[in-house]
């Protein structure tokens, strides 16, 4: 038996679910979808690349229309390719310490990473003109 939570698909208040983040957590905790789903860990978002695009990007979902771009989503929120396992029938696993099954408070803090970058490059900016 696993020693998790149980996974849940809620979101906690405070995450806007239009938001990166939300909408990934929607699709990697929702049963019916085969393209995105948890290792069994729960500590890894394994993507099936091409059963993806066409079940998720190509449908207009609100998120972006091809996976080069929706893989810069995942590095702009600080998700890391797992290289030990790279890309296995299709495969494509990914991590970040602040997004597991179980704990849907997590990627709050990947929302505070981003807006910090943010600030930090607009701050950064404005100093050297």
């Amino acid at each position: 038996m696993d020693s998790y939570p149980p996974p849940q698909q809620s979101h906690p208040d405070g995450i806007d679910k239009k938001m990166f983040p939300a909408k990934l957590w929607s699709l990697v905790n929702d049963p019916a979808n085969d393209s995105i789903f948890w290792d069994s860990r729960g500590e890894e978002v394994i993507i099936n690349q091409c059963l993806f695009e066409k079940e998720v990007l190509f449908q207009g979902c609100g998120l972006p229309d091809t996976f080069k771009s929706f893989h810069r989503q995942l590095n702009l929120y600080r998700f890391k390719n797992v290289h030990g396992n790279g890309i296995k029938m299709g495969c494509r696993h990914f991590s970040n310490p602040n997004f597991k099954r179980g704990y849907p408070e997590l990627p709050y803090s990947l929302l505070w990473s981003t807006f910090n970058m943010f600030l930090l490059f607009y701050v950064n900016s404005n100093l050297i003109e």
